[in-house]
């Protein structure tokens, strides 16, 4: 053989190495992506702080409840005991009459409205447990969704790669089938 089939022949390997070593850039734009997620992180961050102050809530509730509690028998079973010496007072004075019964009326108001607010204490922590519970199923659902995508795009890369690679071995086959038939057709 000569020196120019030589060349060529070397340049074909050259050729050959360069478009089966040539990077595939895919480029993505995953911006939206990235902003999402730290959209969503920060709003489960802030979410999880305030269940955790709800819940501190709740707690700090339920010791004052219980200290309150106590305080009140405690104070009733004081006025059971002298009830019967002011009974005999308030009989003689009808003014120390009418203040013991706006007195009365007014611990009656009071009591009412703690009721009503231990109700609505109820209902605020059977919402707070759904509000949890609605969370953590939505958290679920997300990761769930996540891990979809993710699955998806390990599939689409696999299949980018393989497309990727015949398209190389096709180009790599046209450059020696081109090169092969200049060297047969410059030899007869």
């Amino acid at each position: 053989m000569k020196l120019p089939y030589y060349i060529i022949l070397a340049l074909t390997a050259v050729v050959v190495f360069l478009l089966l070593t040539r990077p595939t850039v895919v480029k993505e734009d995953n911006s939206k992506e990235i902003a999402l997620t730290r959209q969503i992180d920060s709003l489960q961050r802030s979410s999880t702080f305030l269940l955790a102050e709800l819940a501190k809530y709740k707690v700090e509730f339920k010791v004052a409840k219980k200290a309150s509690d106590s305080t009140i028998s405690g104070l009733t079973k004081k006025l059971a005991t002298k009830k019967t010496k002011i009974d005999t007072l308030i009989v003689e004075n009808p003014a120390l009459q009418e203040y013991v019964e706006t007195a009365e009326n007014l611990i009656q108001e009071q009591g009412n409205r703690i009721d009503a607010l231990e109700g609505m204490y109820g209902r605020l922590e059977q919402r707070s447990g759904q509000l949890q519970a609605n969370f953590e199923a939505n958290l679920k659902a997300h990761q769930e969704r996540e891990k979809l995508k993710d699955d998806r795009i390990t599939v689409l890369e696999k299949k980018l790669k393989k497309k990727t690679f015949g398209n190389k071995v096709l180009q790599v086959l046209v450059v020696v089938g081109s090169i092969g038939g200049i060297l047969l057709g410059a030899s007869q």
